[in-house]
């Protein structure tokens, strides 16, 4: 069996899953791990993986499809683990290790929880997905989870796989207080894949109710983008609003200040608004309690940086309130050390390696 540890993933996209998968293969990579990474094909974001990384690709279209290659690579490779993220990834990870036989380590990163999508559908959807989950307990060695509100989601599909799930943090892509600026008044970011779920328009409409006091700067790329653009163009007056598209310097988007604002229905622990807080942004969360929390248990974040309401209307006032009073929307420069602090150490742990000194 091989040293190696193996990432699977369908393919780099724009995703803020794809993108910690390969900052957690970069990182391993930095510190003398052997990594390989196996997609269907290369994705737009590919870029972003260490060019020191072999990428070997199955060539298929489908999720589904690339099963065949997976039994066939864990056969011939044998690496010491593999790991996935995102359900159907997870899932086809799982078959192709019990048919297989592999012996080595299967670690399954979850992103967000899928129970809360699936409440109020279809009764045989809920059950499917349970009986997944349970095939899934069988076979997982790990269970990765970015934050403790997914846990309570995944104990409803399966209690066995909850029980082995551990928080694992993510790897940073930007430095503690990188912010220069800290004219808070005139900046809202999002930084995103644009994405229905990721309600943008929303944030979008709030920029509009402040007329010429706000410019809305839009990083990411995704289905929405024309879209959202044209709203943009109707609402907002021209110039103030810029759409950069996708960026692999994160640390750029934040480095002039401003108020992180994040819109998402269905939304894990999203890593983009952690390095924004990290990074000595402003940040509003609107509508997700869960995600609000998780921040705020991190960096003892103040009340006033949730928004209860999907009004465009309140976030607008919540961000006048952001130019008024921004040191309350921000974390301290100690909780920000605080979880800074040997997380890329936390990282490898979760992941099953040490520092290699």
């Amino acid at each position: 069996m091989k040293s190696a540890t193996s990432f699977y993933l369908h393919e780099f996209n724009f995703g803020g899953a794809e993108l910690v998968l390969a900052s957690v293969a970069n990182l391993l990579a930095a510190h003398g791990v052997e990594v390989e990474v196996v997609v269907s094909r290369r994705g737009a974001a590919h870029h972003f993986l260490s060019s020191a990384i072999p990428a070997i690709e199955t060539g298929t279209t489908r999720t589904l499809k690339d099963l065949p290659f997976l039994v066939q690579y864990l056969k011939r490779e044998r690496p010491a683990r593999i790991v996935s993220t995102l359900f159907r990834c997870n899932v086809i990870v799982v078959l192709a290790s019990i048919i297989a036989g592999y012996r080595g380590e299967v670690v399954l990163r979850e992103t967000t929880c899928l129970y809360e999508r699936l409440a109020g559908g279809a009764r045989y959807r809920v059950l499917y997905t349970r009986m997944l989950y349970w095939l899934m307990s069988l076979r997982a060695d790990r269970v990765l989870v970015p934050s403790r509100s997914v846990l309570p989601g995944l104990s409803m599909l399966s209690k066995r796989y909850a029980a082995k799930a551990s928080l694992a943090p993510n790897p940073l892509r930007v430095r503690p207080c990188a912010v220069k600026s800290f004219d808070f008044g005139l900046r809202v970011v999002v930084l995103s894949r644009l994405d229905p779920v990721k309600s943008i328009d929303l944030t979008i409409s709030a920029v509009g109710m402040l007329g010429g006091e706000v410019v809305l700067e839009v990083y990411g790329d995704g289905p929405m983008r024309p879209h959202l653009e044209a709203q943009a163009s109707m609402q907002l007056q021209s110039g103030s609003y810029h759409f950069h598209g996708f960026v692999s310097d994160v640390e750029s988007a934040y480095e002039r200040g401003g108020v992180f604002v994040i819109c998402s229905i269905h939304e894990g622990f999203p890593n983009a608004a952690l390095e924004a807080v990290i990074a000595g942004m402003c940040i509003v969360v609107v509508g997700r309690r869960e995600t609000f929390e998780d921040l705020a248990l991190l960096f003892q974040l103040d009340e006033k940086c949730f928004v209860e309401s999907r009004d465009p209307g309140a976030l607008a006032g919540r961000l006048r309130d952001v130019r008024r009073d921004p040191s309350r929307y921000r974390a301290s420069r100690e909780a920000i050390d605080a979880y800074v602090s040997g997380v890329n150490e936390r990282v490898l742990a979760a992941y099953g390696h040490t520092v290699l000194k």
